[in-house]
């Protein structure tokens, strides 16, 4: 835009010249159209080089995180991030920027631990550029995608874990996994075909072409599959055979994040354009919903499946503990680093949250008071580690 703008002042002042030539006023007749065009051409420059400096200044105001990456980007940040019911580990998907470390690998596949108040990373060796990956509740069990769609097995109870094909996933980009509390089963997903993997027998189970499921998540410890699809009403499906089981409103026309209540009653849904709804699934109405300015990360219910926690409704990098029933406050989480992109909700009432800087922030759910910070530009490596 400025440059276009110069551009215009440029020509201007050349075309000032040639009208300061006797020989142009031979021709008076076309002086009109010339004068027209100039102050036409003034205009428009003038205009772009004020809407240019325009987003010069504003652009710091408006946009301070994106521009202080592109000043500084962060070596690694965090692409997923799956802890135990425990909270004493978590299942990390970690991915490194080359701009910043050309040696770098494109992604580090790990156990990121919180044992004794220190973090530690313990790094699984693979022989494949990891895309997707997730953890089982249990602790157990891991899996991961390559970027050719082929899913793997990881027994933790090995002192090194080795992966263990399971199969390959029809449209290649597994954008999306899920398992079991167990990890008994694990769902791979992409944007027009969801299939379905056993732990403990090769091949796939079952696979869907039908439904465009852009979430989904287990419900409790059992293999019933809720998923969220666009611009149609969300799918309750058999973990095991792929059978649907019910249908149910989600109101949103791409819903992004999904969730769902430990009794099975409330169903948590964020729509792509930040409407959140949570739902009663006896009745199918909402009981109550929000509208987020910006991205949110999804919400996540409390283990007595009477709190909900997420985003606050401002900018700032702060989560809200909300009553599920009528969706008042009733505690802030204050303190992480910047904007979080990812939450969880541990057995122990212990609130995980992962923000845009490389850190995870954790809190005690009930008193809002915040437990440990860690970076990942400051992880230490633990090959010993579980």
């Amino acid at each position: 835009m400025l440059f276009i703008g110069i551009l215009g002042i440029v020509f201007l002042s050349r075309k000032a010249r040639q009208f300061a030539d006797p020989r142009y006023h031979c021709a008076p007749n076309l002086m009109p159209s010339k004068s027209f065009f100039i102050r036409l051409l003034l205009a428009v420059g003038l205009s772009a080089v004020a809407v240019a400096v325009s987003i010069v200044l504003q652009g710091p105001l408006l946009f301070p995180e994106h521009l202080e990456n592109l000043r500084n980007p962060l070596e690694t940040t965090i692409h997923r991030f799956c802890p135990v019911n425990d909270g004493t580990n978590a299942v990390v998907l970690l991915k490194h920027n080359s701009r910043v470390n050309l040696d770098a690998p494109a992604t580090t596949l790990g156990i990121w631990n919180f044992s004794h108040g220190n973090c530690s990373l313990r790094k699984i060796s693979t022989d494949f550029v990891t895309f997707n990956a997730v953890g089982a509740r249990s602790g157990r069990y891991l899996f991961a995608s390559s970027n050719e769609g082929r899913l793997y097995a990881f027994d933790r109870n090995f002192q090194v874990p080795v992966p263990r094909i399971l199969g390959t996933h029809d449209e290649k980009f597994a954008l999306d996994l899920a398992c079991t509390y167990d990890g008994s089963i694990i769902i791979a997903a992409s944007p027009c075909c969801i299939s379905a993997w056993r732990t403990d027998v090769p091949g796939r189970l079952w696979q869907r072409h039908d439904i465009f499921v852009t979430s989904y998540c287990f419900y409790a410890q059992t293999n019933r599959l809720f998923c969220g699809v666009v611009e149609r009403d969300g799918y309750e499906i058999d973990g095991l055979t792929g059978q649907t089981l019910r249908t149910f409103p989600t109101y949103c026309s791409i819903p992004v994040s999904i969730d769902v209540s430990p009794d099975g009653a409330r169903l948590a849904v964020l729509n792509h354009d930040n409407a959140f709804f949570l739902i009663d699934l006896e009745t199918q109405r909402p009981l109550w919903s929000k509208k987020f300015p910006t991205s949110a990360p999804g919400a996540r219910f409390s283990p007595d499946g009477k709190r909900l926690i997420t985003r606050s409704e401002n900018d700032k990098p702060t989560l809200l503990v909300l009553s599920v029933e009528t969706g008042q406050q009733l505690t802030e989480l204050a303190g992480a680093r910047a904007q979080i992109v990812g939450i969880a909700w541990t057995e122990n009432d212990v609130v995980f949250a992962w923000d845009t800087s490389g850190t995870i922030s954790t809190w005690n759910a009930s008193s809002g008071s915040i437990l440990r910070q860690c970076n990942t530009e400051c992880l230490p490596t633990n090959p010993t580690s579980s």
